[in-house]
């Protein structure tokens, strides 16, 4: 989930949402350096 929305995805359904929150945050943040 992180994966994809790092990579501009938006429309995926997840049952763990803090966690994939998380994530995704983190991979932005590594993305923008």
């Amino acid at each position: 989930t992180a994966l994809l929305a790092v990579s501009g995805v938006w429309g995926v359904r997840t049952h763990t949402v803090r966690p994939q929150l998380d994530a995704i945050k983190v991979g932005g943040m590594w993305q923008r350096g």
